[in-house]
This record gives C-alpha cells, sequence and structure tokens, in this order.
C-alpha cells in the first residue's frame, strides 16, 4: 500500500491539471511506464539470460551500486530541467 501513494498523488495531479482530456492520458500513460519499464526490463532480462540470469542480475546490481549515486541525480536533474521548461513554455 505505501507505494500507491506516490501514484494516487500522481494521478491526483494530473486530474486537477487544466490540461485537455488527451494530455491528461498520456501523461498517465507516461507515469505507468517510468514505474513499470525497469520492472519489465528485469523480466526480460531473467528470460532472456535463461540459467545465467542470477550472474547477470548480480553484475548489474553491482554496476548500479556503483554508478548509481551520480547517474541518478544526474538523470533526475535532466528530468526535472526539461519539465521545468516545458511547464514555463506552457505559462
Amino acid at each position: 500500500m505505501p507505494t500507491a501513494i506516490p501514484y494516487i498523488a500522481g494521478l491526483v495531479a494530473v486530474v486537477e491539471s487544466r490540461r485537455d482530456v488527451l494530455e491528461r492520458v498520456l501523461l498517465v500513460l507516461l507515469y505507468n511506464v517510468v514505474f513499470v519499464l525497469p520492472l519489465v526490463a528485469i523480466m526480460l532480462l531473467a528470460l532472456l539470460a535463461g540459467p545465467k540470469a542470477d550472474a547477470r542480475m548480480l553484475q548489474l546490481r553491482l554496476r548500479l551500486e556503483r554508478y548509481a549515486p551520480t547517474a541518478i541525480p544526474v538523470v533526475v536533474a535532466i528530468v526535472g530541467l526539461l519539465l521545468l521548461a516545458y511547464g514555463a513554455r506552457a505559462l
């Protein structure tokens, strides 16, 4: 249940926005894709790797632990700047 709180907050933000219906639907779809995509990627990796899935997952985890503290803030900052630019343009 705690994972539903950000989802519900995102839905409320989309519903309360002054966008037309098509934009609202696209925003909800984008929100879902962003949060489901990592799960789909892990599932595909496990299916495609077959018996070697555990070793490949461990390699991926080690890479994430090494690079994520740097890469994630950079990606979030870039996405935030793009969203700010989009929002400023919409005003």
